[in-house]
Order: structure tokens, then C-alpha cells, then sequence
């Protein structure tokens, strides 16, 4: 008996070794799908579909018109090969970002943060020149791609106009907020995830108008990278009749294009998206 007990403790081990080997060689997921894509595992071959793990040995094998992109968990970036034929997970790396020089649709970051969403879904994201050399170094993808600040605005002032809808939001990372009793603010922000955040302040005025706030970035937004904290306090001079938001993304956007956009009388407040990959924190 006790060396049946013994025999079913090592097989449990095993089991329990190989599971953990391959959780944590099997960093590669499928992001999204088009056409005819499939999924070889060993000698099984079968659809490939969203969520799927994809390990280094395994084969993804692309139809004729079709597509696959696969996520990196470790980093968040997507890796997206549109030609047919067989492919390695670090081969589909590879195409990308032999492709992503001549474009920038091959490789992006994942732009979701704890939400479930359709990738097929477009949201609209501008291509556009090098920012500075300097967040260029700072941010190596921020000379890429940025947020389409109409779009932006238009968003942030449904999200004003709806009741509640502020308040119901979940941020994605840790942030603190505080007024003090001789009229100053205090804001800490952290970023606790895997790659640089694009924030800024904004101040919503009685009248219903939305400006910069007296702590905001008034060129461009403020960018924080993995690992970094920012704290920005205001010590006095702060209306307690005013509202502020704190408005973060995963790309680049210039707040005064934003601020023209919320603002813009002639646009009325529409419905707001949920797919929209913005985070919006109200204080």
C-alpha cells in the first residue's frame, strides 16, 4: 500500500512539473483570427481560435486569405502575419517586425487593460512622425502610432454628459486623490503594469466647459513607464466648485486638439463606446 501511495505521489509530481513548464513556456496567445487559420500541437491538429495557448513548438498554419495575430503576454505587444503558410510562434515575431518597418499596423501593443473587447472591432488610431528623439528613447513605439484626439474628444464629453458614467468606470492602475483644507489637491498616480500609460489632468468647469487643469502636462500628455510614480500637487488656489479627470490611454495624444474637440459646441454628445481603450478617473 505504501508503495502504491508513493507511486501515485510521483506521477502527481510530474503532472504538477510539466503543467508548470508549460505555463511558463506558453506565453504566446491567439489574439485574432481571419479565414482558414489552424493550430498544430504534437500530432493534433485542430482550429485556431481567440484565447488559445500557442507554444513554441507548436505550428500555426495560415490559409489563403487569411490572418492571425498573436498576443505576447509578457510584454502586451501583438504580432499580426497576413501570408499563407506554416509558421512558428517566433517566426510570426520575426515577419512582423520585418513588416512593421515598412508599416505600422504589424506590430502594436495590446490595447487592452482588464477588459474583455472584440479585436475585430476598429478604433481609430492615427500614424504620425517622431515625437522627440528623446520619447522616442523614452517610449520606443511612441513615434508610431497616437489616439485620433476628435475621437478622444468626442468620448471624454459623452462620458461627461452621461450620469454616473464617470463614476462607473474602473481605472486600471493604482491612483490617489486628495483636497486639502486650505484649498490645494494632491494626485499620485503608479503604473504596476507591463508598458508606458499616456495620461493628462483635465478640469471640469460650472459652466460645463473642460479645461486644463492646474496640474495637467499643458504639451502633449504625461508619459510613465513600467515601474514609475508620479505625484503633482497644487498647494492652494483650487475652486471646490470645479471637477477634475484624469484621462489615460496606452498611445500618445495632444490635449489641445482634445480640449478643442470636448468643447466644440457644434458636435452633440453621443452615445459612448465601452470598446474605447480609455481609462478615465474622476476626483
Amino acid at each position: 500500500m505504501k508503495r502504491y501511495m508513493c507511486a501515485i505521489l510521483r506521477t502527481f509530481m510530474v503532472v504538477v512539473m510539466l503543467a508548470v513548464a508549460i505555463g511558463a513556456s506558453a506565453h504566446y496567445k491567439i489574439f485574432a483570427v481571419k479565414g482558414d487559420v489552424s493550430l498544430k500541437h504534437g500530432r493534433e491538429t485542430g482550429k485556431a481560435v481567440v484565447d488559445a495557448q500557442v507554444l513554441p513548438a507548436d505550428v500555426i498554419i495560415v490559409g489563403q486569405d487569411a490572418s492571425v495575430e498573436l498576443l505576447d503576454t509578457r510584454d502586451s505587444k501583438t504580432y499580426k502575419v497576413s501570408k499563407p503558410g506554416q509558421y512558428s510562434p517566433s517566426s510570426i515575431v520575426f515577419e512582423a517586425r520585418r513588416q512593421s518597418v515598412e508599416t505600422t499596423s504589424a506590430v502594436n501593443r495590446n490595447l487592452r487593460i482588464g477588459k474583455s473587447g472584440n479585436p475585430d472591432k476598429q478604433v481609430v488610431y492615427l500614424a504620425k512622425g517622431k515625437v522627440t528623439r528623446a520619447l522616442q528613447n523614452y517610449d520606443p513605439h511612441s513615434d508610431t502610432l497616437q489616439i485620433d484626439n476628435k475621437m478622444l474628444g468626442h468620448y471624454v464629453k459623452s462620458m461627461i454628459a452621461k450620469a454616473g458614467a464617470l463614476e462607473s468606470q474602473k481605472f486600471p492602475v493604482p491612483v490617489k486623490s486628495e483636497r486639502t483644507p486650505d484649498g490645494g489637491m494632491k494626485l499620485r498616480i503608479a503604473n504596476n503594469i507591463q508598458f508606458p500609460l499616456y495620461f493628462n489632468v483635465l478640469r471640469i468647469n460650472p459652466d460645463g466647459t473642460v479645461s486644463l487643469a492646474e496640474i495637467g502636462q499643458p504639451v502633449g500628455s504625461y508619459v510613465l513607464l513600467p515601474n514609475q510614480e508620479l505625484m503633482r500637487s497644487q498647494s492652494r488656489d483650487i475652486d471646490e466648485d470645479n471637477r477634475y479627470l484624469v484621462l489615460m490611454a496606452h498611445y500618445y495624444f495632444e490635449v489641445d486638439q482634445l480640449l478643442e474637440a470636448i468643447n466644440d459646441s457644434t458636435e452633440p454628445a453621443a452615445a459612448p463606446s465601452g470598446d474605447l481603450p480609455v481609462y478615465l478617473y474622476p476626483f
